[in-house]
């Protein structure tokens, strides 16, 4: 039988699941509901690829859950099922303090850092994400939104307390707005350019990237990790911060490899 501290934790950890499991599904529902209503070709066919991410992410949660569910929190390795390609996932015990200090250990590593790479999961990245821009409410951030539309992630940001009106977003998307900087995922040029003048306009600006795992769908690592090289380069010459996000279960190995080298710091989150 559980211990209550354990199942404290486990009602917890499965919450969280939840939550992230609801976010993927809606932007899933969302772009399902968009594409319906387009006709461009290219733009159709990148909606679809969004689609398709969206659906593999929801299988991880849904697959995480389910460990969640069957194993007593101690560290051990369950077989994966369908979606994981055989890998085995390792479920460790910790407590939401420990989640919340890790995010800490990030927003610690910023203040002598300028170019940091968090590695997350599937199941917990976003709600991460809302834990840092919760613990560093006194900067401003430019949110480089790749894969959904900020729309939704502002309101979810708004339901935890954080203000979106005082966040710059990217809209990377390919669904654009009329309140956002609109972007095409594959005009990365003109998101260097974005990046460059909104930090000559606002000191101390944090640049928040979600996420690395995306890019592959439109870029070659080549092309992925040129970008991301000048980028940390240039945050380094002008004194700004940026934050990449890259899921672990969604990004191949070799690039990851290849990427890690270009940061000051990797910080896993996992």
């Amino acid at each position: 039988m559980l211990s209550k501290k354990k199942m404290d934790y486990k009602k917890e950890l499965l919450k969280k699941l939840k939550f992230q499991y609801d976010f993927e599904k809606l932007a899933r529902d969302v772009y399902s509901k968009d594409i319906k209503k387009l006709t461009d070709k290219k733009v159709i066919k990148t909606i679809q690829s969004i689609i398709e991410d969206e659906k593999r992410h929801m299988i991880a949660v849904e697959e995480m859950i389910d460990i969640v569910k069957k194993t007593d929190l101690k560290v051990k390795e369950v077989k994966a099922g369908k979606g994981t390609k055989g890998k085995k996932l390792k479920i460790k015990r910790e407590s939401t303090e420990h989640i919340k200090s890790k995010i800490f250990s990030v927003v610690k590593e910023l203040e002598k850092r300028d170019c940091i790479l968090i590695s997350d999961t599937v199941g917990n990245y976003f709600k991460d994400i809302i834990d840092l821009l919760t613990l560093e409410k006194s900067h401003r951030f430019l949110y480089v939104s790749y894969n959904k539309v900020p729309k939704y992630t502002k309101a979810t940001l708004k339901e935890h307390g954080v203000d979106p009106n005082k966040i710059i977003f990217v809209n990377c998307s390919g669904i654009p707005n009329n309140e956002d900087i609109n972007l095409k995922p594959e005009e990365l040029v003109k998101l260097s350019i974005v990046i460059t003048e909104t930090a000559k306009r606002i000191k101390n600006l944090f640049v928040l990237f979600d996420s690395l795992s995306s890019m592959p769908t439109y870029h070659t690592p080549q092309v992925i990790t040129r970008f991301v090289s000048s980028v940390n380069d240039h945050a380094r010459e002008k004194g700004y911060k940026i934050i990449w996000i890259v899921i672990n279960e969604s990004i191949p190995t070799t690039l990851y490899n290849q990427l890690c080298p270009l940061f000051d710091k990797v910080i896993s989150l996992k």
